[in-house]
């Protein structure tokens, strides 16, 4: 349960980060 549950709280912080990179990208262009 504490790895389910810790797998799910790191995918959202790396699908987050990947969004704030792509908008920083996004902006420097």
């Amino acid at each position: 349960m504490i790895n389910e549950s810790g797998r799910v709280v790191v995918g959202s912080a790396g699908i987050s980060n990947k969004i704030v990179q792509l908008a920083d990208d996004a902006f420097k262009d």
